[in-house]
């Protein structure tokens, strides 16, 4: 059973750190609200004079349609705006396969290779069926690292690879013991809690060419999330819906433009009179913890619907809580729907929490 703690970002290379980060950025550039595999692959590929990159050309691999096949694949995937991006279940696994790989090889360090390794080893993600099609094994793989690092003397090295365990991490997860629970916070639901589903849908608003519906309300002890699915029927140069439901300024790409009729201008109000909407400027964290806060999180859209989840924080004080929507460019006005908050503290209550600290 995989135990949750830190993979603290010293204890990778110099190259294995530039992957992960190129990884971060692949999936930014994609409109992706997480990190894949297939981003940290083409992570890889872009790491020429590392052990991975020496790897590959040892197997002949050519590089180029390796890229085109991600492609394509990143092609096919649902382009949103997104505040956070975070990594896929596969990608922790992947980088716990790493930490397992190095500490097997006796590596004080995890390197590309070890990386490369983690992909293949995991078995299930895009990136080990992409290199499946290239013939790329586990065994290969292993052999040519063992080749590489033992006849040519290729190693990788990190600037501080005996930092403590404490220390800064990337995806939060290690290969063995447990972290102290962290305290719930305005960005995200808590990670050692099942939400309490609360059994309430409903139609927020509607118009001859729009509707938005609210979805799957579930409860945390510390506040509450919902998917919002905005249905409409376009005619004329299409509009990203999505970049409404995200909550940046301006249109796809400007970050600093003011609120247009394309946005979607969603907000919950708390019967205490204060509200949070989804039209502030990009936040890499919530500034404050006063609150409230109505986060996105993750989505995606087509070409006539679109969805998001959103996180508010906290959970909303006794009596009426009101969700309200405006979309002028689909002739939606301001519409308001209200709910007893008193459902999702009662729910929130029957939250799960999965693991302590003891």
């Amino acid at each position: 059973m995989m135990h949750r703690a830190m993979f603290p970002i010293q204890r990778f290379s110099d190259a294995a750190k530039e992957a992960l980060t190129l990884a971060q950025g692949t999936a930014a550039r994609a409109h992706n609200s997480y990190i894949g595999t297939e981003h940290l692959l083409l992570s890889l590929l872009a790491q020429e004079d590392s052990v991975s990159g020496e790897v590959f050309r040892r197997l002949g691999i050519a590089v180029d349609e390796v890229r085109q096949a991600i492609g394509l694949v990143l092609d096919r995937n649902q382009q949103i705006v997104v505040r956070q991006i975070v990594p896929t279940s596969r990608v922790k696994e992947v980088i716990e396969m790493s930490f397992k790989e190095a500490q097997s090889r006796g590596d004080t360090y995890v390197g590309t290779e070890h990386i490369l390794l983690g992909i293949l080893r995991e078995g299930e993600g895009i990136a080990a069926h992409i290199l499946s099609e290239f013939a790329v094994s586990l065994d290969r793989v292993r052999a040519e690292i063992s080749a590489v690092r033992g006849v040519e003397a290729i190693i990788e090295r990190s600037t501080s690879p005996d930092a403590p365990q404490g220390s800064a991490s990337w995806t939060g997860y290690a290969a063995s013991g447990e972290a102290p629970i962290r305290e719930p916070s305005p960005w995200a639901p808590p990670e050692h809690e099942l939400g309490e589903p609360v059994r309430v849908d409903f139609l927020l608003a509607r118009s001859a060419t729009a509707a938005v519906q609210v979805q799957h309300l579930t409860a945390y002890q510390s506040g509450f999330e919902f998917k919002v699915v905005a249905q409409y029927r376009s005619s004329g140069p299409v509009r990203d819906p999505m970049h409404g439901l995200g909550g940046l300024r301006g249109m796809p790409g400007d970050r600093s433009g003011e609120v247009s009729d394309d946005h979607i201008r969603l907000r919950v109000h708390f019967a205490d009179g204060s509200e949070a909407d989804n039209l502030g400027p990009p936040m890499q964290q919530p500034a404050t913890s006063d609150g409230p806060y109505l986060m996105p999180r993750e989505g995606g859209a087509s070409q006539w619907r679109a969805h998001t989840t959103f996180w508010v924080w906290p959970l909303p004080p006794p009596g009426p809580l009101t969700f309200s929507c405006e979309w002028p460019a689909y002739g939606i006005p301001l519409t308001r729907h209200e709910i007893d908050a008193n459902l999702i503290r009662e729910a929130a209550e029957r939250a799960t929490p999965l693991w302590t600290s003891d």
